[in-house]
């Protein structure tokens, strides 16, 4: 599964990053949505407002400064917004502390 963070800042006003990352059946996005609203609540981050949960296709979490968009393999490949962003930087993920 590929999980992509793309800086927005030099473009957008309104929000600082997507998160984009896909899940394999309806469940899996379900369990990815819960996963990444634990894992914020955990540090001290909100989910404000979630969309399109009940489809499975694309759920939005709007986070405040940015947006968790997860969805099926099949409109991930339709929508690409890496592909849409594709001038936005993309955010290397930080190596664990020891």
């Amino acid at each position: 599964m590929d999980v992509v963070l793309l800086d927005l800042r030099p473009l957008s006003v309104e929000v600082d990053a997507f998160l984009i990352c896909h899940g394999t059946s309806l469940r899996h996005v379900k369990a990815l949505c819960e996963a990444a609203r634990e894992k914020l609540k955990k540090i001290g981050d909100s989910v404000f407002l979630t969309e399109g949960l009940e489809e499975g296709n694309w759920v939005l979490m709007d986070c405040g400064d940015f947006l968790v968009h997860i969805f099926n393999e099949k409109s991930r490949e339709f929508y690409r917004l890496e592909d849409l962003w594709s001038h936005a930087s993309v955010i290397k993920p930080m190596a664990p502390s020891a």
